[in-house]
């Protein structure tokens, strides 16, 4: 973790990261500063890029979609690498995507209503770019939640519930002015309500209740932050758990150790030749080599492999509000 950091910035950035929309007030007092102090370490952080804007966690399900994950070793030609990268960020269908070493060169989550359009969607992606894949893996996303940022709290980090990228929920009905205003959000969800009102062309009140009911319907999980790992120290991996069957009970021990363990982030259940992705944010691959030593250890009993990532970059709705239009 960058030294500069201290316990005080760490823990301003994990309520920030649980919900920036935080009132400085009730802010500056979970961390035991001034409201003042508090918008200068804000201020600070901005600066030193540290904090890179702020977004929002919301249940791709609830707005009907599915998710689909592709995973792709590439040939190594920069020019066809860049305008691979410089046009998946230029899709509203996508949901996530990185670069880096190990198991896999490139990963890409779409959005897609259903299988035969997630079909359609990669094959045109694929046709485009034809001269640089190699090889692909396919992955059916079931399941998707985000945990806490409990590795910025040390050993001090508490049970909070995950925020669901993607459930096992319905779709629910939302209109053109929330969709609006889950744009703005997805920009910059820090916004203040007159700006939201003023940007989405309707009133406070108006803006105030859509996101009540987002919220109220799931659409809508957290408030978060972007931040620059590199820039606090830490890398970013993946691990890919192969199983022995995924048993409810199983799932339930998982999903216990995910939620307890401070450097895990992200939980993906798939359909693919592994059962589980782990997202785990560390110091280094030694600290990294650590964390999955203890999974190892943990779940030997139906453990059969693990493989790993690096991802060196990613980008999260890169397309930004184009995803709700």
């Amino acid at each position: 973790m960058n030294p500069r950091l201290d316990t005080i910035d760490r823990r301003i950035l994990f309520e920030l990261d649980q919900n920036c929309r935080i009132p400085e007030t009730r802010l500056a007092k979970i961390v035991g500063k001034s409201k003042e102090a508090v918008r200068y370490r804000i201020k600070n952080l901005r600066e030193t890029g540290i904090i890179k804007g702020y977004s929002m966690y919301f249940d791709v399900s609830r707005l009907g979609f599915e998710g689909y994950k592709v995973y792709l070793k590439i040939r190594e030609k920069p020019a066809l690498k860049r305008q691979f990268l410089e046009d998946l960020q230029k899709r509203p269908d996508i949901f996530w995507t990185s670069t880096g070493d190990g198991a896999w060169n490139i990963a890409i989550t779409f959005l897609a209503r259903n299988g035969d359009e997630f079909y359609q969607k990669k094959n045109e992606l694929y046709a485009q770019h034809r001269d640089i894949v190699l090889s692909e893996v396919n992955a059916a996303m079931v399941e998707g939640m985000a945990f806490p940022k409990k590795f910025l709290l040390g050993d001090e980090g508490r049970a909070v519930e995950p925020a669901y990228l993607l459930s096992k929920s319905h779709e629910v009905e939302v209109d053109a002015v929330s969709r609006k205003i889950l744009g703005a959000l997805m920009h910059n969800s820090r916004i203040k309500l007159v700006e939201l009102a003023g940007e989405c062309g309707t009133s406070i009140e108006v803006v105030r209740n859509r996101m009540k009911r987002l919220e109220e319907q799931g659409v809508i999980q957290s408030y978060s932050v972007e931040m620059d790992y590199a820039k606090m120290g830490m890398e970013f991996y993946k691990a890919f758990l192969y199983l022995e069957g995924l048993s409810p009970a199983m799932e339930k021990r998982i999903y216990e150790m995910a939620r307890r363990h401070p450097n895990v982030l992200t939980l993906i259940k798939t359909i693919a030749p592994w059962a589980v992705e782990l997202e785990i944010m560390v110091e280094d691959y030694a600290k990294y080599n650590e964390v999955i030593g203890q999974i190892r250890r943990e779940f030997a009993d139906v453990l059969i492999n693990v493989e790993s990532a690096n991802m060196a970059s990613w980008i999260e709705f890169p397309a930004r509000k184009a995803i709700f239009e």
